[in-house]
């Protein structure tokens, strides 16, 4: 069959088959507006559907709680962040201790359980020039080491440490007018430094190393640049 043939048997242009078909596609949108706008759906469809929707619901209230719990957690790290980062005393709680001034004394309380070791061996590898240890009293729990320079007895200091626990306390004899306390680290541990007011009197650095339960003290005559440079270079000897 060619075209005029087709032509013949179907007498209509392609411009009338083309508007036709826009008044169907409008005829049959038409249609479709006038049908509800919600569609109810069957009792029984509803109870057959029930699990699904019950699960969904479940689903829902987990992830809300979920976020709740995750939002309650991280403000609980923030905010612990901020407070031992602004409170060396709060700080000092929640790792195991606190520092309580009492009349003219510092004391130093600890909530820990007693180590079951022995004290490790530690000694500076720097000390002024000039000072040799000359004297050491140490046990299971605690060491003191004395540092003198030369043969006067009247120029020493001390080096000591101990481990701490609930059955320790640590006192120095302190107030506001004699002594003036700085909170620093060393090594990333904290530390206070007590500058005596009087020249001629010494000068404490206590550190605490709380992930071994020790604190490192030195007690001497030095400014806190001196004090720091033995700190800060003190090894475990093996």
């Amino acid at each position: 069959m060619n075209h005029n043939d087709l032509t013949n048997q179907y007498p209509f242009r392609d411009s009338e088959l083309r508007q036709a078909a826009e008044l169907v596609r409008q005829s049959m949108l038409a249609s479709l507006s006038d049908a509800p706008a919600d569609y109810v759906p069957s009792p029984g469809f509803r109870r057959r559907m029930e699990p699904l929707f019950a699960r969904a619901r479940r689903m829902e209230v987990a992830r809300r709680w979920t976020r709740r719990a995750v939002a309650a957690a991280l403000a609980l790290v923030l905010g612990t962040g901020a407070w031992l980062a602004t409170d060396s005393d709060a700080r000092a709680a929640f790792v195991g201790w606190v520092r309580e001034i009492c009349g003219d004394s510092v004391l130093y309380r600890f909530f820990s359980p007693s180590p079951t070791s022995v004290i490790p061996t530690f000694r500076p590898t720097w000390v002024p020039e000039g000072y040799r240890e000359v004297d050491t009293v140490s046990d299971d729990t605690s060491t003191s080491i004395l540092y003198q320079r030369g043969d006067d007895s009247t120029d020493q200091f001390i080096f000591g440490y101990m481990f701490y626990s609930s059955d320790t306390e640590f006192q120095l004899l302190w107030n506001e007018k004699s002594y003036e306390c700085q909170t620093l680290q060393i090594h990333g541990h904290l530390a206070h430094f007590y500058l005596s007011q009087d020249p001629s009197e010494t000068n404490n650095l206590i550190w605490f190393d709380e992930e071994d339960l020790i604190l490192f003290q030195l007690n001497a005559p030095f400014n806190l640049d001196v004090m720091l440079h033995i700190a800060e270079s003190i090894n475990l000897v093996k």
